[in-house]
Formats: C-alpha cells, sequence, structure tokens
C-alpha cells in the first residue's frame, strides 16, 4: 500500500494542477449568482471525473482478467512514458494564449450571464472531459494500481485520493465562496493567478519525472 501511494499520490498532485478549471470557477464566482453557479460547476467536474476513473478501472480490470500480460506489457511503459514526456514538453511550449484566456473563452461558449443553473453542471462535465492533462495524469495513475497488484481495498484508497485531488481545483473556489470571507476569496484568486503563471512548470517537471521513470522501467524488464 505504501509503495502503491507513493507512486499515485504525486501523480494525483499534479492532478489538482489545473489552471483553466481555477480559473473557470473564478469567472464563474465573479458573475451573476456566482455561489450557486460554482457549486453546480463543481458538481459536474467532480461527476465527470469519477466516471472517468470508474471507466478507467472497468477497462483495466477486463484486461487483467482477459491477460495479464496485457497490463503488465513493457509496451504499455514506453507507450505512456513518451507521452507523458511530450506532455510536459508541451506545458512549456511558447502559447498564443494563457489559460486565463482559454478559460474565458471556454466560459463564453458553453454559458452566458442567463444561462440556467444546470447548464453550468454541463460545463463542469465538458471542462473536464477537455482537460487532457488531468485525464492523461490519471490514466498513469490507473497505469500504477494495475500494475502494483495491489488488492481492490488498497487500489480504491488509490484512486479515491486521485479523484480528491483531481476535483479540488473546482471544489474548493466553489467551498471558499460560500463558508469563506472576502480576504479567503482573495487568497484563492490569488493562488489561480499564481497557478495560471507557474502551473505549467510544476506540470511539466512532473510529466517528465514520471516519463522517464516509466521508461525506466521498460528497459528494466
Amino acid at each position: 500500500m505504501t509503495s502503491l501511494l507513493a507512486q499515485t499520490v504525486p501523480l494525483s498532485i499534479g492532478a489538482a494542477i489545473s489552471p483553466i478549471v481555477l480559473m473557470s470557477v473564478l469567472a464563474i464566482i465573479g458573475g451573476h449568482h456566482g455561489k450557486a453557479r460554482a457549486v453546480a460547476f463543481a458538481i459536474g467536474f467532480a461527476i465527470m471525473s469519477t466516471a472517468l476513473l470508474i471507466v478507467g478501472v472497468l477497462v483495466v480490470a477486463a484486461l487483467r482478467d482477459r491477460n495479464s500480460a496485457t497490463v503488465e506489457s513493457p509496451v504499455i511503459e514506453v507507450v505512456l512514458g513518451v507521452v507523458l514526456i511530450a506532455f510536459g514538453l508541451l506545458m512549456v511550449r511558447p502559447k498564443r494564449k494563457d489559460d486565463e484566456t482559454k478559460a474565458k473563452e471556454h466560459h463564453r461558449k458553453w454559458v452566458t450571464p442567463e444561462s440556467p443553473l444546470y447548464m453550468f453542471t454541463i460545463f463542469g462535465l465538458v471542462l473536464m472531459l477537455v482537460n487532457i492533462s488531468t485525464i492523461v495524469l490519471l490514466l498513469a495513475i490507473l497505469k500504477e494500481v494495475a500494475r502494483s497488484g495491489a488488492s481492490t481495498a488498497d487500489g480504491a484508497v488509490a484512486l479515491g485520493i486521485a479523484d480528491v485531488f483531481a476535483i479540488l481545483p473546482a471544489a474548493v473556489p466553489a467551498a471558499v465562496a460560500l463558508f469563506g470571507g472576502a480576504a479567503m476569496a482573495g487568497r484563492v484568486t490569488q493562488l489561480g493567478q499564481w497557478t495560471n503563471r507557474n502551473g505549467k512548470y510544476i506540470l511539466c517537471v512532473l510529466f517528465v519525472v514520471f516519463g522517464l521513470q516509466d521508461l525506466l522501467k521498460a528497459l528494466g524488464h
């Protein structure tokens, strides 16, 4: 269990670093009926995050039942390692638009000031579905759980921790909007701005380190 968490928790922390999600929910909070809409957004985001992990677990279980060698193949290590490194390098490439600009564009595309509450839940669902960096990290976590041979209970704990971390960028600002004061809201806004500037570098390091680790594991087979 300890060795599994040592592999999955750092990846889970990376899943919590999502500037585009933070900037999106902060934009919602600053708008009309911001508190209720931020909660609706966070609910949709959490539903999709959990659903993606459940689907991943079912796929891994099916592969393991059919052929355990498929899950343990070094080819999977190589493919995921290359994908992680590629994503890491893409994170720090020069971009025409920063995450705050992208968040505003997504916001305008899916919701308007007149949108009903359920549209903000749908917005949360969609934003999680297109949040590629988080999805790649969740896939890496699923791979670690599958390769570990951990018990069902231990795997569930690791994946539950990953799900909680993945949901944090949407849930924390919504919770602060509901229960925190102006000072707390200001700190969350500052965090969002800091993450918008620096989150890509943290994610780059995580992607590259774990990508190299997967490649080294494949070479060790």
